[in-house]
């Protein structure tokens, strides 16, 4: 037979530079602890640029709800001034021209007041994106440091620092030594014999 045990390979999940290596073959790690940590400073300037741009589109919204006061201000005053063109000429104080450009300066009012809106709704969805942005780069920072899966010992240090690495590339194979087995090979007359629970001698070579 042969003895084995359940081996766990410590992996980049992103492509990158190796920056540390805290263990060599044969050190005892435990669950949690750091193992591994990628280079992460291209990932902090891109934090920081996704950053900036949520701060920026913040900007724009406050703008654009100044903008929006502004715009129903004078919808507001538009509507004053046709509904009091409306008397003047139902009076014959004064022209149809006059009234329809009134009418006309309410409708541009209105339109404008729409495209404000617009604005609010792009700058607030811009918002939104970019602090995903933000979010899924922290987590990639955060997967940068890889940490050890079990109580356990190092069998094998695949890499070194400085290495660049693919995604998915194998750093170091960590041994779970809470969690050995053997695998039996026997002719096919014994095996018929055996049951389940039987007992087994184990003779180890050493």
């Amino acid at each position: 037979g042969r003895t084995e045990a359940t081996e766990f390979d410590i992996t980049s999940k992103f492509g990158g530079r190796l920056e540390l290596i805290a263990v060599k073959e044969g050190d005892k790690v435990e669950t949690g602890q750091t193992l591994v940590r990628m280079d992460t400073r291209e990932l902090e300037a891109q934090l920081r640029r996704a950053q900036a741009e949520v701060r920026r589109n913040e900007q724009e919204r406050s703008f654009a709800v100044a903008v929006i006061s502004q715009r129903k201000s004078e919808l507001s005053l538009a509507r004053k001034d046709f509904e009091r063109s409306k008397g003047l000429y139902e009076n014959d104080s004064i022209a149809l021209e006059q009234l329809q450009r009134d009418e006309t300066a309410v409708e541009t009012a209105r339109a404008t007041l729409a495209a404000a809106r617009a604005q609010l709704s792009n700058a607030e969805a811009a918002i939104e994106a970019a602090i995903a942005d933000t979010e899924l780069i922290k987590t990639q920072i955060d997967d940068s440091v890889l940490k050890a899966p079990v109580n356990g010992r190092v069998l094998y240090r695949l890499a070194e620092p400085g290495e660049v690495l693919p995604a998915g590339g194998k750093v170091l194979t960590v041994l779970d030594p809470a969690d050995v087995y053997m695998t039996l090979f026997l002719p096919t007359q014994k095996a018929a014999q055996l049951s389940v629970e039987a007992d087994a001698r184990i003779v180890l070579d050493g």
